[in-house]
């Protein structure tokens, strides 16, 4: 809440807090630690102590790694977040970042392969298309000044994923969104005319 009302000093305590707690009641160190550091690696990351972020996110990616995970929605649930806080703070198109696009998109690739993964596993869960829709259009971004092609491809298959969630109105803006970010990429590989009809679709 303190982040999103751009408080990042208290966002950055009540994380810290946060993550004592969690490292005194979890031995050896598990979920509750991960999380803890993927939140307090965000607050960080928009107080702009980038390396202090960065290596927060890698430890809380250690130790995710480590975690036997007994149910996939758990593990996605999980994991999500850390990988898409680790791409956006290694190679954010719009925000802070250390402006390492080749290791942002591993990441952030391997988030999106996941919620797409249980998107198709269960036609009804809106979350993991949502979050597709998310981390394709991040992808999308980083790709578009490198490989618009692979830019496209990414974003279509949010475009995809946010198509299938029905009567949402955060859905219908993120698409949108999507469709006005991919105009760049449709630009740069001479498709202007498609780019314009995306511009205008919604």
């Amino acid at each position: 809440a303190h982040l999103n009302m751009h408080v990042y000093d208290e966002g950055v305590r009540l994380a810290r807090r946060q993550l004592e707690l969690a490292r005194r009641h979890e031995r050896p160190a598990g979920r509750q630690v991960a999380v803890g550091l993927s939140l307090l690696a965000n607050a960080l990351r928009f107080k702009g102590d980038l390396e202090s972020s960065l290596a927060a996110i890698q430890e809380a990616r250690a130790i995710s790694d480590a975690v036997v995970y007994t149910d996939d929605t758990m593990r996605m649930f999980d994991r999500y977040p850390i990988l898409l806080r680790g791409g956006l703070i290694l190679g954010d198109d719009r925000g802070p970042s250390l402006n390492r696009p080749a290791e942002a998109l591993a990441s952030l690739k391997e988030a999106f392969d996941l919620v797409d993964a249980a998107a198709r596993r269960d036609p009804k869960d809106s979350t993991s298309r949502g979050r597709a829709g998310t981390v394709g259009r991040e992808i999308g971004d980083i790709e578009r000044w490198r490989d618009p092609a692979s830019a496209v491809r990414y974003y279509d298959a949010a475009l995809a994923r946010l198509g299938e969630i029905h009567n949402n109105l955060k859905a219908r803006r993120d698409r949108a969104v999507v469709l006005a970010e991919s105009s760049y990429a449709l630009r740069r590989l001479g498709r202007g005319a498609a780019a314009k009809a995306r511009l205008e679709a919604e």
